[in-house]
């Protein structure tokens, strides 16, 4: 993906080459330049007026932090996205292209009230936050930015090569398998992926369908070492199916040489009728050892089952 596909015109330092911002900018023209009085300045030109309009703006330090964020009305397109955020702050757009090779981690959360992308450098400092929040006063579906996120994530992220690390927190019971692999996609070199959010019956199928390499196509995320599967909102649930859907794409990753180096579980198990901890001993009988066969270490926990309170988790 292009970054600078809906402009015309583009003369900068090198680091904004090759780049494009897919139309979040309403000019047709963006041209950067430097001087020794004004290191960056912005000129933009108006598709429909044809005006050209010089904007000054301050030095732009190419190292510093992009921190953003919004309190938005909520619209039932979801229109609002970290894309446009990020668009209003020129000086952004222009750092962005620069920071995101140096990017090594991503936190990405789309879920209930929380909208936010936070990445950090290999010394954890952060570089890029934008986060978008609904208005107190006003509900917001839990999955309203599930969709909306996957997208934002892949504009935003692609041309970030060097991403070794992703937590991904979100309702991926409205994410199909295409949109789980173009969000993976952009990030060829991730070594750990942690899973949190929720899911129907938290099996994640789509997730480890979109891992599952087949035979037209190239393994995504070859590089991929850790998978971390904890922390959901309710508790991932784990049975017999969560096993039976994991176990063929981590056996064909190791066959194709991609095998992994630690998995990483923590899984409600039981049900009304069977107590936790017997299940969870079954399953752990059943399958730690076909999962030690195609997985270097296995970590594998349990919570305590807990009917999901659907009223209760209905609004906000």
């Amino acid at each position: 993906m292009d970054w600078l596909a809906s402009t015309e015109d583009l003369t900068s330092s090198t680091f904004l080459a090759g780049s494009s911002y897919h139309g979040w900018l309403s000019f047709k023209s963006l041209i950067i330049g430097h001087g020794a009085s004004q290191p960056y300045s912005l000129t933009m030109t108006n598709p429909r007026t044809r005006v050209v309009a010089p904007i000054a703006v301050a030095p732009i330090d190419l190292h510093q932090e992009i921190a953003y964020w919004e309190c938005r009305e909520d619209d039932e397109d979801c229109k609002h996205t970290l894309a446009t955020l990020l668009a209003q702050d020129p000086p952004s757009v222009a750092r962005l292209p620069f920071l995101l090779p140096r990017v090594a981690s991503v936190e990405f959360r789309a879920l209930k009230l929380n909208y936010w992308l936070r990445c950090y450098d290999s010394r954890g400092r952060r570089l890029v936050s934008l986060e978008l929040f609904p208005d107190a006063d006003v509900a917001v579906s839990m999955d309203a930015f599930a969709l909306q996120g996957t997208r934002d994530f892949v504009e935003l992220l692609t041309g970030a090569p060097a991403v070794k690390s992703l937590t991904i927190d979100t309702d991926f019971c409205n994410l199909g398998v295409e949109d789980i692999q173009d969000m993976l996609a952009s990030l060829p070199s991730l070594e750990e992926l942690q899973l949190e959010g929720r899911c129907s019956y938290s099996s994640l199928e789509d997730v480890w369908n979109a891992l599952d390499p087949s035979e037209e196509a190239a393994i995504l995320c070859p590089k991929l070492k850790t998978i971390t599967v904890d922390n959901g909102d309710p508790p991932w649930y784990g049975g017999d199916g969560f096993f039976e859907e994991i176990l063929p794409m981590l056996s064909e990753r190791a066959a194709r040489g991609s095998r992994l180096r630690s998995l990483k579980l923590e899984l409600m198990e039981g049900d009304e009728d069977e107590g936790s901890e017997t299940e969870y001993r079954r399953l752990r009988a059943t399958y730690l050892p076909e999962l030690e066969k195609v997985v270097d270490e296995v970590t594998y926990e349990y919570v305590d089952y807990e009917p999901f309170d659907w009223e209760n988790d209905a609004g906000i």
